[in-house]
């Protein structure tokens, strides 16, 4: 029997963007039966800190065809794709779609958390609150900073309140040394604040989801965090704001959140 054309995800953007990406093209691989290749034209932040996610390919530098849709990112690629092309096996799927939507990761969780689970996994979380800082987001034009520094020390005395035994806050950032962290380090008025301080992605990741409290802007390196924590342990403070700029392609990603995520909304 000849093997199936494959399923090519061909991942764009960074850490959380990739995720995304990922699990799409994985569900869709896995209900067809077919191989999954991954592509990218630049490094890829997610492979190697999941050891059990799989591909069978992996080619750099090459841009395959692709589908083009004006469909929602709220649209169930997963679906669409099994409808689609369940009877024609020779045809191959290319898959470049962002897809930012609880609502739609929501309807294969168990099985995404399946496929990103990680022997880095904590016992118990971290006795503290880690808070991830957007450089991007930011620095926008649109930006207002203060307002973001305030929600993060508002919140933290909100937790310190309810939980005293908190005795660590860590800032992750993909540049620690920008004046915006200093600025949220000075306003926090509280001794036990460290930096990333050039981390690797990967180690800033682990360390936001394995903390007892996050407290996240818009980012998709820290929705994912916050979505594959402990829900039971681990409590999530989502800043939706649009003035922080375009952290998401999707304005809806917190429309549906998971249960350990606290949002709020800022217009």
């Amino acid at each position: 029997m000849p093997m199936k054309s494959a399923v090519v995800c061909h991942l764009q953007g960074r850490f959380g963007n990739q995720l995304f990406q990922y699990w799409i093209s994985r569900m869709i691989s896995d209900k067809l039966e077919r191989p999954l290749h991954v592509m990218s034209c630049r490094d890829l932040f997610m492979i190697t800190s999941f050891p059990n996610v799989k591909y069978d390919l992996f080619r750099k530098g090459i841009t395959p065809p692709s589908f083009v849709s004006e469909r929602p990112n709220t649209f169930d690629w997963v679906s669409w794709a099994i409808d689609t092309y369940r009877d024609i096996p020779n045809e191959q799927i290319c898959i470049t779609t962002f897809s930012e939507s609880y609502e739609l990761v929501a309807k294969y969780e168990d099985q995404i958390r399946e496929y990103y689970s990680s022997p880095r996994f904590l016992d118990e979380p971290e006795n503290m609150i880690s808070i991830h800082v957007r450089l991007g987001d930011l620095a926008h034009v649109n930006a207002s900073v203060n307002d973001y520094i305030n929600y993060c020390a508002d919140t933290i005395r909100d937790i310190k309140d309810k939980d005293p035994t908190v005795d660590a806050i860590y800032i992750v950032s993909d540049e620690p040394h920008h004046a915006y962290i200093k600025q949220l380090t000075c306003a926090l008025g509280v001794s036990g604040v460290s930096l990333s301080s050039g981390k690797s992605v990967e180690d800033d990741f682990m360390s936001l989801r394995n903390s007892k409290y996050i407290i996240m802007q818009n980012s998709t390196f820290a929705w994912w965090a916050g979505f594959l924590a402990d829900k039971d342990k681990t409590r999530v403070y989502a800043y939706a704001c649009d003035r922080l700029g375009c952290g998401f392609r999707n304005a809806d990603l917190f429309a549906v959140s998971p249960s350990n995520f606290t949002v709020t909304r800022v217009y």
